[in-house]
């Protein structure tokens, strides 16, 4: 994350209105890093982005819209960076594809502990604000669809049986994020190298059709 950490180089110059917001975004995900929810406050996070309260308003239509468009940013950014590396791999066979998913999944950029404050703060939101909560629930969906096309792809290709893939994709991205909260709040327990074991055990128990009580 250590992009959102650096202060624009431009910061006072004129900037356009796509850049002015995502310096504005980056500045809330900043205040959030260093302050939690304390750092969502309009003067905090236009103190950060070097911007008056004014200018905040202009490109946003109040906080809320704000935080909702750095949630959507961070989510969106992570997982083009999987797709990515999902993407370069060459004519990789389905199952391969799902255990890179896992794998990606627990290495830099995409692993990283500043992201625990931020995901903290969202979550806790999504319970006070339903447009957060809506924009949670369209995240958590994309990654189990996400790993359920995945497991989808797999079972046609392994000729799997009785697999019920929904369940299945629920209980794994379950785990990860699991592992992910645990590893970012004690990191001593476990490397990321052997939470993603973890999670390719689950593959394996997976592919050898151990899941079949799940129907």
């Amino acid at each position: 994350m250590e992009e959102l950490y650096t202060q624009s180089a431009r910061t006072g110059a004129r900037l356009s209105p796509e850049e002015r917001r995502s310096a504005l975004i980056n500045a809330t995900l900043r205040c959030i890093i260093k302050e939690g929810h304390a750092g969502l406050s309009v003067r905090k996070v236009c103190q950060e982005a070097g911007v008056s309260a004014g200018l905040l308003t202009h490109h946003f239509t109040g906080k809320e819209e704000l935080i909702i468009e750095a949630y959507r940013f961070l989510t969106k950014d992570i997982y083009s960076r999987i797709n990515q590396s999902l993407a370069q791999v060459s004519e990789p066979s389905a199952l391969k594809k799902l255990r890179l998913f896992i794998d990606v999944s627990f290495r830099r950029p995409v692993l990283d502990k500043d992201y625990l404050m931020v995901w903290l703060v969202f979550w806790g939101l999504s319970k006070q604000k339903p447009a957060i909560a809506v924009l949670r629930n369209e995240v958590n969906d994309t990654v189990i669809s996400t790993l359920e096309k995945l497991m989808t792809a797999t079972v046609s290709e392994l000729s799997l049986e009785a697999v019920n893939v929904r369940l299945a994709a629920t209980g794994l991205s379950a785990l990860m994020d699991g592992l992910w909260l645990e590893w970012s709040l004690n990191s001593t327990n476990f490397s990321p190298d052997e939470a993603a074991k973890i999670c390719q055990c689950w593959v394996d128990a997976f592919v050898a059709n151990a899941l079949q009580r799940l129907n």
